[in-house]
């Protein structure tokens, strides 16, 4: 990739200047190869004797060797761990520094070349980086050194930093999870503890939350009941008699007034008024009130409020009725005396 070519090119700078040593992935004067990922790495035995024990003794065992294959390896991560024992630096992820699969190949590798400065270095970087997405690939890796100080250090955070249990991915990864936590009864341990923790964070959570109101505490108004859609029977009685009333008093004015060759009198004027005869479509107006029919203890006060305006307008309504019937009573006894004895200003039959 262009990171690990400019990576190249500046090892290959650092080392033109210093001097005529060996310098880092250099096959015109390398005598050994590392080959990882189906590439191949130039390096000096000189320089892996000096600095790894577990290459001094391999090399020592076999001095004929000149070529090894890391197959577990990331090829990224082979590279940033062999150039540093060039460099001696032992922090150079380069662009690698925030990629966790490279970051715990760069680990393994460090742990199998025994190289104590860059595992510890590693190690600080996976404690920063880790989290339950990559933390089975750690875990994975500490299993394999799990005698090591430093396999301890991130197997203790994977726990305490509740990451366990990891993310997996595919049925290959959970049937090895399942493995490990059978063949490690520290795991069972962390995932009895993480299960516990989870169980306590969800009770606080819950004694924390705020109570969703109660049914009963929620109030609807009159109108709203309207809008879904319970009819008020009783404001439609009342309309229904009332188109009643105005029928019979049209039918009765009517026939009066055929028989009447005067003026109306006066008081059937205002009889005409309050029952809005003389304006089509007029009438006697009453608040509607809705009636629901919901027996709900939480509606109660809703109920007792419609209760009291039906009460309300029934009392309007009687007493309109009774008006009626009085102006009504009146205007027959006026009409029968000018039909049977006149009176002031009026004609008789």
């Amino acid at each position: 990739s262009f990171c690990t070519l400019l990576e190249g090119a500046i090892a290959a700078i650092m080392d033109r200047g210093r001097g005529d040593g060996p310098r880092f992935d250099d096959p015109r004067t390398s005598d050994f190869t590392v080959a990882c990922e189906g590439r191949e790495i130039a390096v000096h035995k000189s320089v892996l004797v000096q600095r790894s024990p577990f290459l001094r003794r391999f090399l020592e065992a076999d001095p004929a060797c000149t070529r090894i294959n890391a197959s577990n390896a990331r090829y990224a991560a082979m590279v940033v761990v062999l150039r540093s024992l060039y460099s001696a630096a032992a922090d150079e992820f380069g662009a690698h520094r925030f990629d966790p699969a490279v970051v715990t190949s760069t680990w393994e590798i460090a742990m199998h070349f025994q190289l104590a400065d860059f595992a510890a270095v590693a190690t600080t970087r996976l404690l920063e980086l880790v989290d339950r997405e990559c933390a089975f690939r750690v875990l994975k890796a500490t299993l394999k050194h799990k005698a090591s100080a430093h396999a301890k250090t991130l197997q203790q955070h994977l726990v305490a930093a509740r990451l366990l249990p990891p993310v997996l991915h595919g049925a290959a990864e959970q049937a090895e999870w399942e493995r490990a936590v059978t063949e490690h009864p520290w795991l069972q341990d962390a995932l009895s503890s993480s299960q516990a923790d989870q169980q306590r964070r969800e009770a606080e959570v819950n004694a924390s939350t705020p109570k969703a109101p109660v049914a009963a505490a929620t109030k609807t108004s009159p109108a709203q009941r309207h809008d879904a859609a319970h009819t008020p029977v009783t404001a439609a009685g009342r309309e229904e008699r009332l188109e009643e009333l105005r029928h019979s008093y049209t039918r009765y004015f009517a026939n009066r007034q055929q028989q009447q060759h005067s003026n109306t009198p006066s008081g059937a004027g205002s009889v005409l008024g309050r029952l809005g005869l003389g304006t089509p479509g007029k009438g006697v107006e009453y608040d509607a009130v809705d009636i629901d029919d919901d027996d709900d203890d939480a509606n109660a006060g809703d109920r007792a409020h419609a209760t009291a305006e039906l009460s309300a307008s029934a009392t309007k309504l009687r007493d309109g009725v009774n008006q009626a019937a009085d102006d009504l009573a009146g205007i027959t006894a006026a009409l029968n005396t000018m039909r049977f004895g006149g009176a002031a200003g009026y004609p008789a039959d």
